[in-house]
């Protein structure tokens, strides 16, 4: 893996008061699909999680990149990083250029990203999802109840999975901020890990199939195509219902579908259910 990291140090009028990035890249993979952006809790070091071993896996397997972040600030002030609108977003950004630029690696610095964030953030990433939309896959969402950004809605046509624990206090919220989304006519999945706090739990269980099937309907297979990601119809989708746990296609889902968790196709359905459920969560890869 080939391992660069950057610090971007803050103005006067930026929202953080540091920021590192840690970029790892299988050196084995020529073309690359896109950056997994990795953002932990309020002022949680992320730069090592680029170095966990199912991480690595995961990007070598997909084709992706690493991105580990380290942001530290004060929440609720002019230094809250989680408005990634603010001045923390476009240091995401900044680093990234850099590094291209400095390692002749330009194609980093114009790859689409895949978004991951616990808690504070989880706010940062929905923050960046309305501030930056066109340079977003899909993002998922770890047990974080606040969500910063005086942006538009335009991150309403990204897949979105949104995660909260059956014994977080943030469930409430959560809930609700999905359901604002869904009314938005937002591809957006809502999950309640059984028996969870505040905590990433088996999270990841169900982040990472939502990510293969973001990115296998979003990003083009012809590499002559340009780089826009494709839309995704909300009719295409699947839904499952929030209090049986029933799955079914769009079309055939009889409920309120403004009301049930949107959900990529049939694969990441039955994957939802298992995990809403605690039952054994299995995915089946075409």
């Amino acid at each position: 893996m080939d391992d660069f990291t950057y610090e971007v140090f803050p103005s006067v009028d930026d929202n953080f008061e540091k920021a590192v990035f840690r970029l790892l890249i299988p050196t084995d993979i020529d073309t690359l699909r896109a950056l997994t952006i990795l953002t932990p809790g309020i002022n949680q070091d992320g730069t090592g999680l680029v170095l966990q071993d199912d991480w690595i896996d995961f990007a070598e397997r997909e084709h992706l990149g690493l991105l580990g972040v380290f942001f530290f600030g004060v929440p609720n002030s002019q230094r809250d990083y989680r408005y990634a609108e603010n001045g923390s977003g476009s240091a995401l950004v900044e680093a990234l250029n850099t590094i291209a630029q400095k390692n002749s690696i330009p194609q980093i610095s114009t790859l689409p990203f895949v978004m991951w964030g616990f808690s504070a953030g989880g706010s940062f990433t929905y923050g960046f999802s309305a501030y930056m939309p066109e340079r977003v896959v899909c993002f998922a969402i770890i047990k974080s109840g606040t969500y910063f950004s005086t942006q538009g809605s335009e991150n309403r046509n990204i897949p979105a999975l949104m995660i909260a624990g059956e014994l977080n206090g943030n469930l409430t919220s959560m809930k609700s901020w999905f359901l604002k989304k869904r009314m938005e006519r937002g591809i957006w999945g809502f999950a309640i890990e059984p028996n969870s706090g505040h905590e990433i739990g088996q999270s990841n269980e169900l982040i990472r199939p939502f990510f293969i099937s973001a990115l296998e309907k979003r990003i083009s297979k012809n590499p002559s195509d340009p780089r826009e990601l494709l839309f995704i119809s909300e009719e295409t989708g699947w839904l499952g219902n929030l209090e049986t746990f029933n799955i079914a296609a769009y079309a055939e889902y009889s409920g309120d579908k403004l009301k049930a968790a949107w959900l990529m196709d049939e694969n990441i359905a039955k994957t939802w259910q298992n995990f809403v459920t605690d039952e054994d969560v299995t995915f089946r890869e075409e």
